[in-house]
């Protein structure tokens, strides 16, 4: 079934190039997707975005993610995130096939009170860390006509964060998602579901734990119920490449003992070398962005309390540089901060005074 729809989109894909090609038109083709991890449609995108691409392999774009209209639950946007974060290492292992990665920022239907500007920012922010590298963003519903001072109000707040994205989408671009990921086995596909998700990986994410997806290429892992329903026997012996943490005492608020041992554990598989540590136990959404080398590029830390942190002592390892540029969405130019030496040669602390309630901030590490 899986495999009948993946080839019936794929058809359906290649007669829409078709009709472009024949009006010589340049424009880019594209899909909309939806959950990446929802596999009723295909196992991934692929098939589909190689019709688009047509005989002359023409560069195409996605649209990941889906959902998160209204910011009354505002955690729903790192649920959404994950599945964005899945979709975009997929696309980069696919060279140059997907040229853009862009993340649609959904208010459906508009009206100001579903999110205020400053939240928007946020959600962006937060698409851009995960992995896309574009943003497509709009304001105005015939359905649901605003004042033009609320107008007004979003595009003078998109402007000054637009600095602010450039610099996140930079990144983003030249490096991929670090961090701890479930490994998936390779029976996923076999649940009545059509279904990858595990809920294990949003509780981590929201504790400070820089989760990534498997499709990152990570060599850090960890096991839940379904990731070991869903392996095979090649599974087990493949997951003897990888370093394999225990995460089964983790409830979805640990304490701080319990948050630390697992950050312990992570050390110790990784070698010292996992790319960010932040030892307070804090509600955090950590994301940092690492290089081909495995050297930390960028990090990014929302901050998923109501209420601002206090001060944070960020441990960064192996980053690019010791220069390191703070920005946020309200900043149109970074500030730089101190970098001192960490635990050992590759580990550094970049100390933050706070992180506003629900703000994003990110540490560029630029030579």
């Amino acid at each position: 079934w899986i495999d009948f729809n993946a080839e019936s989109l794929a058809i359906y894909a290649a007669k829409a190039r078709e009709a472009a090609d024949e009006l010589n038109s340049p424009c880019r083709l594209a899909y909309q997707a939806v959950w990446s991890d929802t596999i009723y449609t295909g196992y991934n995108t692929k098939k589909l975005l190689e019709a688009l691409s047509g005989k002359e392999k023409k560069p195409v774009g996605i649209r990941p993610g889906a959902l998160y209209y209204v910011e009354e639950k505002p955690r729903d946007m790192i649920a959404k995130s994950l599945s964005v974060a899945r979709e975009a290492e997929r696309c980069r292992d696919w060279g140059n096939l997907v040229a853009s990665v862009c993340y649609e920022q959904e208010t459906y239907p508009r009206h100001v009170l579903h999110k205020s500007p400053g939240a928007i920012m946020t959600e962006c922010a937060l698409a851009l860390a995960s992995g896309c590298d574009s943003l497509s963003l709009y304001w105005y519903s015939h359905a649901a006509p605003e004042p033009i001072e609320d107008y007004d109000w979003f595009v003078k707040t998109l402007s000054k964060a637009r600095p602010y994205f450039e610099r996140v989408a930079a990144s983003t671009r030249r490096t991929r998602l670090g961090g701890i990921a479930r490994f998936v086995g390779s029976a996923a596909s076999e649940n009545q579901e059509f279904d990858l998700r595990d809920k294990k990986d949003f509780d981590l994410a929201c504790i400070g734990i820089p989760v990534t997806v498997a499709e990152s290429g990570t060599k850090v892992v960890y096991l839940t119920d379904k990731s070991r329903r869903e392996m095979t026997s090649d599974d087990k012996e493949r997951l003897k490449e990888f370093a394999v943490v225990d995460v089964g005492y983790i409830e979805k608020f640990p304490v701080a003992p319990e948050r630390k041992k697992l950050l312990d554990a992570i050390d110790a598989a990784s070698g010292g070398l996992f790319p960010v540590r932040i030892d307070k136990c804090r509600a955090l959404r950590v994301l940092p962005r690492v290089r081909e080398d495995g050297r930390l590029d960028s990090v990014t830390i929302l901050n998923l309390s109501i209420g601002d942190t206090d001060e944070l002592n960020i441990r960064v390892r192996r980053p690019v540089s010791t220069q390191v540029l703070m920005q946020t969405a309200k900043m149109q130019t970074p500030q730089k901060l101190n970098c001192e030496m960490g635990a050992n040669k590759d580990e550094f602390v970049v100390t933050l005074a706070t992180i506003p309630g629900w703000q994003a901030v990110t540490l560029f590490f630029e030579p």
